[in-house]
């Protein structure tokens, strides 16, 4: 057997939840037979969707519409910050960095 662990927000999925490690045990592939083991986690429906990592402005607009508002590019690389009801979206030239919930 193999045990695979994996981690786990805690409730409300917030980052401020504690949260858990998972462990299960999986059979071991008999030689070359090749697995994949994927572990998936239970996701709130009530967060609500927000641009990922490495999108282009373009693509967030497309998708999220515009911005309530914008702030201007600082410092060398420019971060700019859009704006939208509930979070906030941080931008590194024309990438996402993170989207942050306000």
């Amino acid at each position: 057997m193999i045990a695979v662990a994996t981690w786990s927000l805690g409730t409300a999925g917030t980052a401020s939840a504690a949260g858990e490690w998972r462990y299960m045990d999986v059979a071991a592939p008999a030689i070359g037979e090749r697995t994949v083991v994927a572990a998936v986690e239970e996701v709130s429906t009530d967060l609500p969707m927000v641009p990922r990592n490495y999108m282009t402005m373009a693509t967030v607009t497309e998708m999220f519409g515009e911005p309530e508002n914008q702030a201007p590019a600082v410092g060398q690389p420019p971060i700019t910050r859009w704006y939208y009801p509930g979070y906030t979206v941080y931008f590194e030239y024309d990438r996402v960095i993170t989207p942050v919930f306000n």
